[in-house]
């Protein structure tokens, strides 16, 4: 089968495979997203999901300026809105984005106890540990090695064998 090549098309180092349409709507799909950002400037969510975009195209720095944004942001309203669970939950995606997943965590914790009542502070908080759990239960850094877009994860992942504490750790951050 023949690929079209288009000028816009994207080479992916990691997957050389990768279909050049992809990285075309993936083009797309950030232009879009700055537009948004443009219409909401103080949408942490927005800045987060650029980044998430960002580092799906191999922009690393665009990423890390949008998840720098988003954080300082998040910590500027939950300074206003210090007992708003919902707040800081948007704090806590920040520093998760960040890699601050201890303060990620207290923060989450935080949220629920402010908001017991709403679905998202929950969520936010499971995810949380179960992300941290995942995380025992890999080689050391090996998260950012991982390809979201479809899934594969590199060969030591796949051959490492964790020591018998983390896995009885991430059971625990489980139940």
């Amino acid at each position: 089968a023949l690929q079209r090549h288009h000028p816009l098309s994207t080479f992916h180092p990691a997957n050389p495979s990768w279909d050049t349409d992809e990285g075309i709507r993936l083009t797309i799909r950030i232009k879009r997203q700055r537009e948004r950002i443009e219409a909401k400037p103080d949408d942490a969510g927005l800045l987060l999901e650029a980044a998430r975009l960002l580092e799906e195209h191999e922009e690393s720095s665009q990423a890390k300026e949008c998840i720098a944004k988003a954080l300082n942001l998040s910590r500027h309203k939950a300074r206003q809105r210090p007992s708003d669970g919902l707040v800081l939950v948007d704090l806590g995606d920040a520093l998760s984005a960040s890699h601050d997943s201890a303060e990620a965590l207290s923060v989450y914790r935080q949220a629920v106890v402010l908001s017991s009542n709403e679905w998202k502070c929950w969520i936010a908080l499971g995810k949380a540990l179960d992300d941290q759990a995942d995380a025992l239960l890999m080689p050391q850094g090996s998260a950012s090695r991982l390809f979201p877009w479809d899934g594969r994860v590199m060969s030591e992942t796949l051959a490492y064998r964790p020591a018998a504490e983390a896995v009885r750790e991430s059971e625990q951050l489980r139940e």
